[in-house]
């Protein structure tokens, strides 16, 4: 088993001799918005060569994979929503290229209904600063698949309140 992930998976179909794309996974499982808004910078700016973007042998770009910890913790939609424009807006300061992808369904159709209204909420701040959005939610809930696995899954990711 290889373990890629979507993301692993393609970053391996375009890495190639005349490309070198380096993969960092920030990741907290559990993490709302609130927490993410307040520590990406940090993470970025650790990642971050300011000679590499002035001399164009970097291009860097941010994958802001958002989570379902928003739903049920008390944070407001509205709340949300200014989490991750203050993640856009300051990566837009940076010069640096976002892309974000939404929370994913819960086992719970509770959770779910929770996680469809945060992700149309993500997707109009991006929608609104055209910053490609993918809904995962509206792709996964109900899949055959994504179903089977997140049955599999350990309960913290099948969507119990609080968490990722």
């Amino acid at each position: 088993m290889r373990a890629l992930g979507w993301l692993g998976r393609a970053v391996a179909s375009e890495q190639g001799a005349e490309s070198r794309i380096d993969v960092f996974a920030a990741a907290l499982p559990g993490e709302s918005s609130a927490d993410l808004s307040e520590r990406w910078d940090a993470d970025v700016q650790r990642r971050f060569s300011t000679q590499g973007q002035a001399d164009g042998s970097i291009d860097h770009r941010v994958v802001v994979a958002m989570g379902r910890a928003d739903v049920g913790s008390g944070i407001s939609l509205a709340r949300s929503r200014l989490n991750l424009a203050k993640i856009l807006d300051g990566l837009e300061r940076l010069r640096i290229p976002a892309f974000v992808v939404g929370p994913p369904p819960s086992a719970d159709p509770g959770i779910t209904n929770g996680v469809r209204e945060l992700s149309s909420a993500y997707e109009d701040v991006c929608s609104r600063r055209r910053i490609p959005y993918v809904d995962t939610v509206g792709g996964l809930a109900g899949h055959d698949q994504w179903e089977s696995d997140i049955a599999r899954s350990p309960a913290i990711t099948r969507g119990r309140p609080g968490t990722g």
